[in-house]
């Protein structure tokens, strides 16, 4: 669904990817692949529940892409692209203490992080087959 101008309102499926920052590769599993947006106004909201089908030694942090629209580019100083995503994450390996990311300027990516109580973390190693991660992020294109 799609109206123009500034009162704009669009809906969707979007298809992610996660990326490991420094090595190794992850694929999500078909059938748990695909999260929805709603895009009002310069303003997207998307959400998803995805399943690691694949993984081949991940390292580094998680860069999630595919986000359906580009992220602003921050120009201006309004800080309007550094949104939040909120993330549960359920069967890794090891423990970890707490996820956390950031929408990155200018890019179709959000970044995804362990954060250790005082400092960020990688955590893709943790990452296995059967990994589930549940998000969602609103951030304006």
């Amino acid at each position: 669904n799609y109206l123009g101008g500034a009162d704009a309102y669009e809906t969707g499926t979007w298809t992610p990817t996660f990326t490991p920052g420094e090595s190794g590769t992850t694929a999500v599993n078909t059938g748990a692949d695909v999260g929805s947006y709603t895009k009002i106004g310069r303003s997207v909201y998307v959400c998803g529940f995805f399943i690691i089908g694949a993984i081949s030694s991940p390292v580094g942090t998680l860069i999630l892409g595919g986000l359906p629209f580009l992220v602003d580019n921050n120009t201006g100083g309004d800080y309007s692209s550094y949104s939040a995503p909120s993330f549960k994450v359920a069967n890794l390996t090891g423990s970890i203490n707490a996820i956390q990311g950031w929408a990155n300027p200018n890019t179709f990516t959000a970044t995804i992080v362990e954060f250790t109580g005082t400092t960020e973390a990688d955590w893709a190693d943790h990452v296995q087959t059967g990994t589930q991660i549940f998000m969602s992020l609103t951030y304006i294109t």
